[in-house]
């Protein structure tokens, strides 16, 4: 097919709350594109190559040549727009690396990061700290939105454990303790995103020389 299906992209946990006119519009910026088996999809290090959507298959993701995730149908990374927004979606590890958004095509308005970290330490809480603290670090750094959602079940693997961390970090709040919102004890959460005040925000940093678009 030339673009995704509406009924596919409602799939996509990432669009699955969006209106049909609006899935609508995302599918019709779509591009079906096939890979065989070995090829290369995005290379680490390298600029914003687009949205990808996984409709059938796998791809395995890989830092420093170390198969660190692997993707299924439906899910998604890269950047793309929605409204007006400029979305970019950072998949666990390379969100660690700000190198890789100052390499996306446009500014992120919004920085979505589906992580699947896990930890060797006795409990989760030393994890989910450093994720809170980076989210809080690059909604700042950007000027951004930054939402993490990352996976609270048991890990198979031995000795090491999941952390589930997930919640919006916010750049224009200004009391500490909401920096950071993490989701509820149900693991969802709906934030209403005030991008007036992010473009406040960034005027504010651009004038004092601190922002980096």
């Amino acid at each position: 097919m030339s673009q995704p299906s509406i009924e596919i992209l409602q799939r996509v946990p990432l669009f699955a709350d969006l209106e049909k006119r609006e899935l609508a519009q995302i599918a019709s910026s779509f591009k079906a594109r096939e890979y065989a088996a070995g090829d290369t999809l995005a290379t680490e290090g390298e600029g914003g190559v687009g949205f990808f959507l996984i409709e059938s298959g796998e791809a395995t993701v890989s830092v420093r040549g170390q198969e660190i995730a692997r993707l299924k149908a439906g899910d998604s990374f890269g950047e793309f727009s929605v409204g007006g927004r400029n979305v970019l979606v950072l998949v666990c590890a390379d969100f660690w690396y700000s190198d890789l958004i100052l390499k996306a095509e446009a500014a992120p308005d919004i920085i979505l990061v589906p992580a699947l970290s896990v930890s060797r330490k006795p409990d989760p809480y030393y994890s989910r700290a450093l994720w809170r603290h980076l989210a809080v670090t690059r909604a700042y750094e950007f000027g951004a939105y930054v939402g993490i959602s990352d996976w609270d079940e048991g890990s198979v693997l031995p000795k090491y454990r999941t952390s589930g961390v997930a919640g919006l970090a916010d750049p224009v709040m200004t009391v500490p303790g909401n920096f950071f919102s993490a989701v509820d004890a149900g693991g969802a959460g709906i934030y209403e995103l005030d991008f007036t005040a992010i473009e406040a925000f960034r005027e504010d940093r651009r004038m004092r020389g601190f922002f980096w678009k």
